[in-house]
């Protein structure tokens, strides 16, 4: 098995360098390959996320 990530591109925002090209590929066995490739089109910083997620019923939070 074999993991691969390629950052093949970059570009400068806001003074950082960030990817703008993301390959993953992952080669599991003989001749069985998986590809993902992400290109990034924009960047936003201090932005507001809305990750609303509830417990399903039947089962508990743990802390951790």
């Amino acid at each position: 098995q074999r993991l691969d990530i390629l950052y093949p591109s970059y570009n400068f925002i806001d003074e950082e360098v960030f990817p703008s090209e993301i390959q993953i590929k992952v080669k599991q066995q003989p001749g069985k390959f998986t590809s993902i490739d992400f290109i990034v089109k924009s960047v936003e910083f201090n932005t507001d996320i809305n990750t609303s997620f509830s417990i399903p019923r039947g089962y508990k939070q743990i802390k951790l």
